[in-house]
């Protein structure tokens, strides 16, 4: 039976690094959707529980960063569904969610058969892979429990090499929102004093970087709250298409800039609201 058990493959100048998460594909995507130097680094995978190992698992999603290649392989089940009322996603957001962060790259992802997947690319490049799973059993990922379960054999390739270096998704956020930007956080009864204290507007708020919060000693629990708060009071669509999981890892390793950003008329009205 496949295990609840995700891997991550780094192959840079002809090696291969194996790390494992013992849950299930979701904590891939986090850590994936901040590109490919932020998967890189040893520190980011401690931090969020990745171990390193020898051999692969009989896993049920498998990631692969091909730094040689410029190649990102995702294959098995990360928790991805047709279905519209869940709060995932589809297959064809993933790549909508991580090209603007791999710009050069290409992407190829395929549903089923995620370690034999993988095997494969690194065979076809020279790398043998240690893996402990039986080579005699036709292994599979294990199949959703969602009423739609994905397909099996979906595979697709993308490259984002032709698109040149892209930009996060553009804003969403315009002239419309002038008045809910320009909302005085006392107004909202923010009860943060760390932001009351050096901040004014709630587009002050939006527009601060990870590092400003930080020095607040805000921490990302806090900030997370606050967009809710934003969005339940004033309306604010801060989240976007990705769902809160993603936003979760892109502010971990992106800071505190969502893939929402102000509107360029933001300073002047912020100057004209200041009198």
């Amino acid at each position: 039976m496949t295990l609840r058990v995700c891997h991550i493959v780094i192959i840079r100048e002809g090696k291969a690094e194996i790390f494992r998460y013992g849950h299930d594909g979701k904590q891939v995507l986090p850590l994936i959707i901040g590109g490919p130097e932020y998967v890189n680094a040893s520190r980011i995978l401690n931090t969020l529980g990745w171990r390193k190992v020898e051999a692969l698992e009989d896993a049920r999603s498998t990631a692969c960063v091909d730094f040689d290649r410029k190649l990102l392989l995702l294959g098995g089940d990360f928790g991805v569904v047709r279905c519209e009322r869940k709060d995932l996603l589809y297959e064809t957001d993933l790549e909508n969610a991580f090209a603007p962060y791999w710009s050069g790259w290409r992407y190829v992802f395929r549903l089923g058969f995620a370690v034999d997947y993988l095997l494969e690319h690194a065979r076809s490049h020279g790398l043998v892979l240690p893996t402990n799973r039986p080579p005699e059993a036709e292994q599979r990922f294990a199949e959703s429990t969602e009423d739609n379960d994905p397909m099996e054999h979906l595979l697709w390739e993308r490259d984002w090499r032709a698109r040149g270096a892209v930009s996060p998704p553009p804003a969403r956020l315009s002239e419309e929102h002038r008045e809910a930007l320009l909302t005085r956080l006392e107004s909202l009864d923010i009860s943060l004093a760390a932001i009351r204290d050096h901040y004014i507007f709630v587009g002050d708020v939006v527009a601060a970087t990870a590092s400003e919060m930080d020095v607040l000693g805000v921490d990302l629990e806090s900030r997370l709250y606050l967009l809710r708060r934003f969005e339940d009071a004033l309306g604010l669509d801060l989240s976007g298409p990705i769902p809160a999981f993603l936003i979760r890892g892109l502010q971990e390793a992106r800071g505190w800039s969502l893939p929402v950003a102000l509107p360029a008329e933001w300073p002047e009205w912020r100057r004209q609201a200041l009198g």
